[in-house]
């Protein structure tokens, strides 16, 4: 599963994906091909460190997008 630990991670801290994508300004479709790993949609870096900053601090970039 593309982003795995990402995806447990949004779990267990309890984050609605709503809220990232709010974050983000991106629509629910889009967020659902990018945490899928889908071709057509893949993080930004900009997204990334966004999504980092704001919901895991305490966690690597390169941790938590580990493909």
């Amino acid at each position: 599963m593309p982003y795995s630990f990402l995806q447990t991670m949004i779990k267990e801290r309890n984050i609605k994906h709503k809220t990232i994508q709010n974050e983000l300004g991106i629509s629910k479709t889009m967020f659902s091909r990018k945490i899928n790993g889908s071709r057509n949609g893949k993080f930004t870096l900009e997204e990334a460190i966004k999504i980092k900053e704001k919901f895991f601090p305490d966690i690597p970039v390169e941790v938590l997008f580990k493909k």
